[in-house]
């Protein structure tokens, strides 16, 4: 074996793991993201579903100072009331009343938004302009995360109780992107 075979023969046996490491350290963003797209998570005896998302975001928006309301405002009873055999429903639409309620945020802020783009690409611009502080993006995702759960779960454990609490959160939500001034700073 000379110094070229020699040379060749490292570089072959080190190619793999630095490829591997090299695309590891470029894509670590992309990585992070995974967990939030599993529709749950199961092992042994642990599981990640719907209502465990859902006690994450009860405990965030308590923390970050949301009124979370006792009683369910009428449109949201309503709701609950013409589709309470079809609670996927319930959830899609609460979550498309947080994703009006951005949008009308989005409009007087004059930001470049455009409204074919997805949902999170709304979240985000309305982050960048300073509309939504970290704290709020932060909350927004995660009702999106849990609307995500119980939307795309293969068994939906839904029941009314857990619906009544996302409903409450949603109510909550929107009170505070209404709050929120479209004025740059």
């Amino acid at each position: 074996m000379n110094f070229l075979e020699f040379v060749a023969a490292i570089i072959e046996t080190l190619v793999w793991p630095i490829t591997l490491v090299g695309l590891i350290v470029w894509g670590r963003p992309y990585l992070a993201r995974i967990p939030e797209f599993i529709k749950s998570a199961k092992y042994k005896d642990w599981e990640v579903t719907f209502r465990d998302r859902l006690e994450v975001l009860e405990s965030d928006a308590e923390s970050a100072g949301l009124d979370i309301p006792d009683d369910l405002p009428k449109e949201y009873q309503d709701l609950l009331r013409n589709n309470s055999d079809r609670l996927h429903i319930v959830v899609i639409e609460a979550w498309a009343m947080v994703e009006r309620a951005l949008r009308t945020k989005l409009k007087p802020a004059g930001t470049t938004h455009r409204p074919r783009y997805s949902f999170s690409s709304l979240a985000q611009s309305l982050f960048r302009e300073g509309i939504l502080s970290e704290e709020e993006y932060g909350l927004v995702r995660e009702f999106q995360l849990a609307r995500n759960r119980a939307v795309h779960e293969e068994v939906p454990n839904l029941n009314e109780t857990v619906v009544i609490m996302f409903l409450r959160i949603s109510a909550a939500l929107i009170d505070r992107i209404n709050e929120i001034s479209t004025v740059k700073q």
